[in-house]
């Protein structure tokens, strides 16, 4: 190949890799405004993970308070279930109604008989001073024949 025609290759190839460059130099420019705009979104959503991350403390804060508060309720009712407990041990000594009825059918009993005792006692006694009587009447009958009254 001679030496013009090398040339005029080598121009032709100049030509186009300056073409090359300049498409490429556009190109590269499309790109980096796409990359300024990527990281202008990046920089929003690293204001919103940080917008985020604050209502996140937020609301640690606020499980903080109410982890307190239910742990204060637990003790409360720790305190609640002993005293049940207390009290179930002192009903546990406590008499169930079946028994204090059992109590009271053997008391009324008990009365029942004493008073039944009670009224053949009195019936006994009415008729012991109707007979006292009777033979006090006699003896003064007695005494009035017999001349002895005093």
């Amino acid at each position: 190949m001679s030496q013009d025609k090398i040339l005029a290759k080598v121009n032709t190839v100049g030509k186009d890799l300056k073409k090359l460059q300049v498409s490429f130099d556009k190109r590269s420019g499309q790109v980096d405004k796409q990359f300024i705009q990527a990281d202008k979104q990046f920089i929003q959503i690293d204001k919103r993970f940080i917008q985020i991350d604050k209502r996140f403390d937020k609301m640690d804060k606020r499980f903080d308070g109410v982890d307190e508060r239910i742990g204060n309720i637990d003790e409360r009712l720790d305190v609640v279930a002993i005293k049940v407990i207390n009290i179930e041990e002192k009903l546990e000594t406590f008499a169930t109604k079946k028994e204090m009825n059992r109590g009271f059918d053997l008391i009324l009993n008990k009365i029942d008989g004493f008073l039944k005792f009670y009224g053949i006692v009195d019936n006994e006694t009415t008729a012991l001073k109707s007979g006292y009587t009777r033979l006090d009447d006699r003896i003064t009958v007695v005494e009035q024949k017999l001349g002895l009254s005093s």
